[in-house]
């Protein structure tokens, strides 16, 4: 069954039509929208060793081997080893990991809960445990705090805090079904 994710980009691309521009070897330039729309489009470039997705949803540049369409061919998304390919990502969409406040407040649930005071602690660390502070200033006040809570931080710091961003998930799913469409319509005009 898919994740809402993968289900929410189907129906972002359901009304998609390809365009390829260009298709010399690996290089390639192949343009992805619903026609007269630029709601969720986004384009496909490849150079030896690069793959470039930009559109509506930000830009990343991959870089790994020869041919990118090779290396990103299949039906399953890897973000973390994709993430470690980027060579530079999107200004707009908050790039490729966001801090999540989430996940840092799990913890310090999870490590107060047998504290006397957890309950007042947590009510008190909550306000910094939001998207407005960064993952920094919510470890310093938390390690300001005192009542053994400096040993949260050393605890929790080889934890991630962080996850993917929306954009960059979207685009990755982006890049395997693009080259899925692309190769469908390469195999038709073969056959």
């Amino acid at each position: 069954m898919p994740d809402k994710h993968t289900s929410d980009f189907t129906q972002c691309v359901a009304d998609h039509r390809m365009t390829i521009e260009t298709d010399n070897g690996v290089h390639r330039s192949v343009y992805f929208g619903r026609p007269g729309q630029g709601t969720y489009h986004f384009r496909l470039n490849t150079w030896p060793g690069h793959l470039c997705i930009s559109g509506d949803m930000g830009a990343y540049v991959f870089s790994r081997v020869n041919d990118m369409f090779k290396f990103f061919r299949g039906d399953k998304v890897n973000l973390g080893y994709w993430a470690e390919k980027v060579q530079s990502e999107s200004r707009f969409g908050s790039g490729v990991i966001q801090y999540a406040p989430e996940r840092l407040r799990d913890c310090l649930v999870d490590w107060l809960k047998d504290h006397e005071r957890g309950e007042s602690i947590l009510a008190d660390l909550e306000p910094y445990l939001t998207t407005d502070y960064g993952q920094d200033e919510a470890f310093r006040h938390i390690y300001e705090y005192g009542d053994g809570l400096e040993e949260l931080i050393s605890d929790m710091s080889w934890r991630s805090h962080s996850e993917y961003t929306h954009h960059f998930k979207w685009c990755c799913e982006a890049i395997v079904w693009g080259i899925a469409e692309y190769d469908q319509a390469s195999q038709a005009n073969a056959a």
